[in-house]
């Protein structure tokens, strides 16, 4: 308690109180001169001494009174002066107390091993050694059954791109120099990267085979998490620091990862980790080293000028082993060794998934309340836990050191799943899993033909006909599909191959301009064809796909579309007069105009259209050659049709169009085999060129 001054304050506060009620102290007052004194005593007389003697003790009384009132006045204003310092010092105190504590300890983001991360999360472990190894490899000849040691992976497995979003990963050159990857400055050149000490390193390459590899890069380890929020204590930090060369104080930046598809990097996050952050954990010194506490459920984000996210629009796919289609893309649980898998996909997993930290899976058993429960497991990256660029996050429960179910249970029932990500709130989910989603050791026969034909398709392709970033991505499918044509030990493994094999092929741009991924090049009949009726608005591709499916079969409905666009897609209505032709679809007014104009009739055995029967190529040519009619332009021309060996074949309607689109120039004989093959099923790139023919000759 500060009493600095306080006797100054009191006699100060004395001195006013007395002057404020007419009381002075007698050291205020002059003494009388002795002469009158002696006078006024002489003229008193008794009585007059009698009442001055009274009023004399009446003013005593009053005199004392007063003395008294002051006084007290006195002590209540020295009572209010301590009691104002003993407010100011508690004040102090406190000042120096919160001080104190934002100095007591240090927020910031720290990497963690995986043993490190998971210590004190109360999850399974096999044995007492939280790194620990096994050399057992999986279905996919990975050892990945460990307890929380690090990951390893090869170049052409898993990316090494996808595992710098939030983990640890550190890639190893033939040298032996290791380099702490931090993220991928451009999404077209993966040998090009950021470092965490903010230096750019690319790897050399080579071709072989007409591919380029990385020839520095021998593989990359997944170590744990870089960004883990942490307290620790003030008097601790310069040893953490030490300890942890990985640190980011609040200020710097977070970066991380390779934007691709639905996943984007991130560079410019600055860092923020206060006492509230979500996933907040406290280092602890403990000898030569720290442990650290259970993570925290906080409200703040740990990066600046951001709320804390709440993941959304995200589907929970919970994986079957048996299917009845055995080809069938959900029949996945095994792909990476895992025994039960979730996917999350829907349009919000992108922004999870690149975040995303760790996963907890928790095992309730028959216990359907979701109380008591029976195990907990913790999982790594790389190993149980993968997003893919247009897929979805594939979550997995591996059989190991670190995963194991109790006792007397089989996997069936009921499971609680958390994602940890950077920035949201805990993403938790349940599901009651059967039979079905747990995959047992049994063996099994593992078909694959249909990966064999995919890549052999994929093999044919040619990198100039497409774009560099797209073909990329293609390269990394096509090898993992071959890798696992050598190594194939499950189905669902198989099976996913082919999935991303074939959607990498989808994903693909040709570098000609055109939006089609199957119509390469940039010359040549069928280039020109294709162009000239997408830049018409003739011909699209095939919804929803970007391909134009050139040497697909073409329908007499598409055909009447295509003729109706040719004409400028007119005013009409539609007149049902097909019963196989119903109102509402994109080609049932182009129908029933072209019926109306006398351009496309029915069958006359049926009374029906046709509708989504293949058009054949005699057909095909005799709409042309109606169409001019209709349009006034001169269909008089005849070519000899002797020259073809299947002439006879024409039919006798047909006969005069086929005539006239060959002296036209229209049509020229099949490309393959230079017969009309009239009665043979049009394609839709013959549809593509007979159309660009007629119209550059004839016009609309």
């Amino acid at each position: 308690m500060r009493r600095k001054g306080l006797k100054t304050k009191v006699m100060a506060a004395v001195l006013s109180a007395s002057m404020a009620m007419g009381v002075c102290p007698a050291t205020a007052f002059a003494a009388p001169e002795e002469g009158e004194a002696v006078v006024e005593e002489e003229a008193v007389d008794a009585g007059a001494e009698d009442a001055e003697e009274e009023t004399t003790e009446a003013a005593e009384a009053a005199a004392a009174e007063e003395e008294a009132d002051a006084e007290k006045a006195i002590e209540e204003k020295e009572t209010e002066e301590v009691q104002t310092e003993d407010v100011e010092a508690e004040e102090e105190v406190l000042d120096q107390q919160a001080a104190g504590e934002e100095e007591e300890y240090k927020y910031v983001y720290a990497p963690l091993t995986w043993a490190e991360y998971w210590a004190s999360e109360n999850v399974y472990l096999s044995g007492s050694d939280l790194n620990a190894s096994s050399d057992e490899p999986d279905s996919r000849d990975e050892t990945d059954k460990g307890a929380f040691d690090a990951i390893s992976r090869a170049t052409t497995n898993h990316g090494l791109h996808r595992g710098s979003y939030q983990c640890t990963a550190v890639a190893e050159l033939r040298d032996g120099t290791k380099l702490a990857i931090a993220y991928y400055p451009d999404e077209k050149e993966r040998t090009k990267v950021v470092l965490t000490d903010g230096t750019e390193f690319t790897y050399t390459t080579y071709k072989t085979g007409g591919k380029e590899q990385p020839t520095d890069l021998v593989h990359y380890t997944v170590i744990g998490l870089k960004y883990v929020p942490v307290k620790v204590a003030s008097a601790d930090y310069e040893a953490f620091k030490a300890a942890y060369p990985g640190v980011v104080e609040n200020g710097s930046l977070l970066q991380g990862g390779f934007s691709e598809g639905t996943l984007s990097g991130y560079t410019d996050y600055v860092a923020d980790v206060t006492e509230n952050t979500n996933g907040l954990k406290t280092a602890v010194k403990s000898g030569d080293g720290f442990t650290f506490t259970a993570r925290e459920t906080g409200t703040d984000s740990g990066i600046e000028g951001t709320a804390l996210k709440k993941a959304e629009n995200i589907n929970v796919v919970v994986r079957k082993v048996e299917n009845e289609d055995p080809s069938s893309k959900d029949a996945t649980i095994g792909t990476y060794g895992e025994f039960m898998r979730v996917d999350l996909t829907g349009d919000g997993y992108g922004a999870l998934g690149a975040a995303m930290q760790a996963v907890e899976w928790t095992y309730y058993g028959d216990d359907s309340t979701y109380a008591t429960p029976l195990r907990t497991f913790g999982t790594k990256f790389a190993a149980d836990n993968w997003m893919h660029k247009s897929m979805g996050i594939q979550l997995g429960l591996t059989e190991s050191l670190r995963c194991e179910l109790p006792a007397g249970t089989d996997g069936t029932g009921y499971w609680k799943v958390t994602v940890y990500a950077l920035g949201y709130e805990d993403y938790t989910f349940t599901f009651k899993a059967d039979k079905n989603n747990v995959k047992g050791d049994a063996a099994e026969t593992v078909d694959t033909t249909k990966l064999q034909a995919v890549v052999d398709k994929a093999s044919k392709l040619k990198k100039e006909d497409y774009t560099a970033a797209t073909w990329s991505d293609f390269e990394v499918e096509l090898e993992e599909a071959k890798d696992m044509l050598a190594n194939a030990k499950t189905q669902a493994a198989v099976n996913e191959a082919i999935t991303h094999l074939e959607a990498a092929m989808e994903a693909l741009v040709t570098s000609n301009g055109l939006p089609f991924n199957d119509v390469t090049g940039n010359s040549g009949w069928r280039y020109e064809a294709v162009k000239y009726v997408y830049e018409n608005g003739i011909m699209n591709g095939i919804n929803p796909t970007r391909r134009f499916a050139p040497d697909d079969t073409l329908t007499r409905e598409m055909f009447a579309t295509m003729i109706y666009r040719i004409a400028g897609s007119p005013a009409a209505t539609y007149n049902g007069k097909f019963a196989d032709v119903p109102d509402g679809n994109y080609f049932s007014v182009p129908i029933s105009w072209a019926n109306a104009k006398g351009i496309i009739n029915g069958h006359s055995d049926t009374g029906l259209f046709g509708r989504g029967e293949n058009i054949r190529r005699e057909d095909l040519v005799t709409i042309m050659y109606r169409y001019a009619q209709m349009k006034g332009i001169s269909t008089s021309a005849r070519a000899d049709l002797s020259k073809f060996d299947d002439a006879a074949e024409v039919s006798g309607y047909a006969a005069p169009a086929v005539q006239w689109a060959v002296a036209n120039g229209i049509i020229t004989g099949r490309s393959n085999t230079g017969l009309l093959d009239p009665s043979g099923n049009a394609t839709r790139i013959e549809a593509a060129a007979i159309i660009q023919r007629f119209l550059q000759k004839f016009g609309k």
